[in-house]
């Protein structure tokens, strides 16, 4: 998976510049290095849990997670991950509002994934719906807090 995740970072990087140069810093570059390796780490010792409960709070908990995280690190300017740098980018660029913009390519990405041979749970669903606002949110919200500790605004 974390391999996987390097190459299409790879093409995506190569979409980004093309759409937004300013999306990118060196965090692009670092972004999938360390995300495709933690995520084969990762992935050794996390499993699905029996209980469907325990399914929901797991996806819910990592969607929010997830989308914090996104939202937060992308507000910093250091550089987004390819993914994020061409969301961001064409959001910008076409006036699109970036949860929507989101929505959009995760739903591109699922329907790839589907058509590629893999499955559709209702988590990958969630994701895809709630995910871009959290990032939304989040952003917004960091980029208020950053510029007050700055004394910008």
């Amino acid at each position: 998976v974390g391999q996987a995740n390097m190459i299409l970072s790879v093409i995506l990087l190569l979409l980004a510049f093309l759409v937004d140069k300013k999306q990118l810093h060196i965090g692009t570059i670092l972004n999938p290095i360390f995300s495709g390796i933690s995520t084969d780490f990762v992935m050794r010792f996390i499993s699905t849990p029996d209980h469907i409960m325990q399914q929901i709070l797991q996806s819910t908990l990592g969607v929010g997670m997830i989308g914090i995280g996104i939202g937060i690190y992308t507000s910093v300017n250091f550089g987004k991950g390819t993914y994020d740098a061409l969301v961001f980018g064409i959001a910008s660029r076409f006036g699109i509002p970036l949860f929507l913009m989101r929505m959009i390519f995760d739903a591109g990405m699922l329907a790839a994934g589907f058509f590629m041979g893999g499955t559709i749970g209702i988590s990958t669903i969630f994701a895809v719906l709630c995910l871009g606002k959290i990032i939304s949110v989040t952003y917004e919200k960091s980029r208020q807090y950053e510029l007050k500790i700055l004394c910008i605004n």
